[in-house]
């Protein structure tokens, strides 16, 4: 379980705009999803925006990585967010 040891990941110029993106767009969703009362339109929003957040976890904690091994669970969860897009 290396790729969850706090060594295994340094400071990325590239990272820091996609992480700080991740939490607004999910917050975003959650927005919508309260404005709309829960709507299906809202619903359907709000898990696109989830999807579009778990993709940018993924990549910015993936360009935070040190090695291939400690990027690849995190590309693997963005891929996951990218299918759902």
């Amino acid at each position: 379980m290396e790729w969850v040891a706090p060594a295994s990941y340094a400071l990325n110029l590239h990272a820091l705009p996609v992480l700080a993106c991740a939490p607004l767009i999910v917050a975003l969703g959650i927005f919508m999803l309260v404005r709309e009362r829960a709507s299906s339109v809202g619903v359907t929003y709000f898990l696109l925006m989830l999807a579009i957040g778990a993709w940018f976890v993924g990549i910015g904690v993936g360009y935070l990585a040190l090695d291939a091994e400690t990027a690849r669970p995190w590309h693997r969860l963005a891929h996951v967010g990218l299918s759902f897009i």
